[in-house]
């Protein structure tokens, strides 16, 4: 009987090497994970942009032809926003992330929308630019229909 009381004392909980070894597994399994995680949050952001622009692109041509008058979108690279605005001022600005930048080649860097949806100047392209890819909205003229390539 007294043996067993022994026996019982020397098993209970865990040894010193159990724990390292455990530490080392979860170790192991975090430097596998945060790389991907990273880089799964760099390509969120990227299209977590293009959608909102969409969005908001859409809504200003619609906007445009609700209230028959001229809403345009206005970018600002170096300062990470865009605007969209009518002749009555500023309906909205988005701001975005600084890993993000953006080039197009529109007149003076903005796009307007006539009373009929229409784009009122020219097509063109908008290149978006991420640590973890590109994208590249092409807008056509007359019709105002964007297409994103990748």
């Amino acid at each position: 009987m007294g043996q067993e009381i022994m026996d019982i004392r020397k098993h209970k909980g865990f040894i010193q090497l159990e724990v390292v070894f455990v530490l080392f597994m979860i170790g192991m399994l975090l430097s596998f994970s945060i790389p991907s995680f990273r880089n799964f949050q760099e390509r969120s952001e990227l299209e977590q942009w293009v959608d909102q622009f969409l969005a908001d692109y859409f809504w200003a041509q619609q906007e445009a032809v609700h209230t028959d008058k001229w809403v345009e979108i206005v970018f600002n690279s170096d300062a990470h926003f865009y605007l969209i605005r009518n002749e009555r001022g500023l309906i909205k600005k988005v701001q975005y992330s600084n890993n993000i930048f953006i080039s197009e080649n529109f007149l003076n860097h903005r796009i307007m929308f006539n009373a009929f949806g229409q784009l009122a100047y020219r097509n063109g392209t908008i290149d978006v630019v991420s640590p973890s890819g590109e994208r590249q909205l092409v807008i056509q003229l007359e019709t105002g229909q964007i297409h994103v390539k990748k």
